[in-house]
């Protein structure tokens, strides 16, 4: 590792400590006032939106941490940039598809997401193991999926599906579904006569 790459990750880490730091000596529930809780998270973030160094040093202290963290091997997401799924509702949902009462195991879900797919698994009767096993029918992969229960789903030769698939499988509507009231073509319309 070069010395500067050195003190680039010497910086980041030091500021990694100061924000967990700061995070663990203070407590939202500390403060009744609303107001009073968004200053104090200001302050303890250092972040002044009206101060342009501030938030120009807080990015660059920001990026350090995202490259010393990929250099490490880890893929960090900015929470801001997450993709997030949108699940329907139960009342949108289709009983009678084929992950329903089937062992499923869902990966690369953040919690919000993982929060709207538990009423679905529920309604769904659907098992969900800990980890890739022989009776494990499908594997459901989010946008942050990471490799290694991929391979091992392979291995076993089992069905790996995007959640973008899942959704609209369980939503019920396929691209085929919707071609029912289109006018019929020339082809048809001749064989029609």
């Amino acid at each position: 590792m070069t010395p500067e790459l050195q003190e680039k990750r010497n910086e980041a880490l030091h500021f990694l400590r100061e924000y967990v730091a700061a995070l663990q000596t203070t407590k939202p529930d500390d403060f009744d006032d609303p107001e009073e809780r968004e200053r104090a998270e200001r302050a303890l973030f250092a972040i002044d939106p009206e101060n342009p160094l501030i938030r120009e040093f807080a990015e660059r202290q920001m990026n350090v941490f995202e490259i010393t963290l990929r250099e490490s091997g880890i893929n960090y997401i900015p929470r801001e940039t997450k993709p997030m799924f949108e699940f329907p509702t139960i009342d949108n949902v289709n009983a009678n598809c084929r992950f329903a009462g089937k062992c499923v195991l869902f990966t690369g879900f953040y919690p919000e997401e993982k929060a709207q797919l538990a009423p679905i698994i529920d309604f769904l009767q659907i098992e969900q193991p800990s980890k890739v096993c022989r009776k494990l029918d499908f594997l459901i992969c989010g946008s942050n999926a990471g490799p290694s229960k991929i391979k091992q789903a392979e291995a076993l030769e089992k069905p790996i599906i995007q959640a973008a698939d899942f959704i609209q499988e369980i939503s019920g509507s396929t691209p085929d579904a919707q071609t029912e009231d289109l006018p019929p073509n020339d082809f048809e319309q001749d064989f029609l006569q």
